[in-house]
């Protein structure tokens, strides 16, 4: 992942992942946002993360945003 380091960080309340694949210490953190953007490519990889976590029981809420 991107500017990610080995120290894990100290607080465990809002993860934001940037990228394609679910973070493997994602569960750590009380929230996770992710934010996708318009390619199919990443819609496709957004989706498959959504059923990797609602296959794994976590309670997913979807928002939709507008272009601006």
């Amino acid at each position: 992942m991107w500017g990610w380091t080995t120290r894990w960080p100290t607080h465990h309340q809002v993860l934001v992942n940037l990228d394609t694949d679910p973070p493997p210490y994602f569960s750590r953190f009380e929230r996770l946002i992710e934010i996708v953007g318009r390619q199919e490519a990443l819609k496709t990889a957004a989706r498959n993360r959504y059923k990797f976590y609602r296959d794994r029981g976590y309670a997913l809420t979807h928002h939709e945003f507008g272009e601006t």
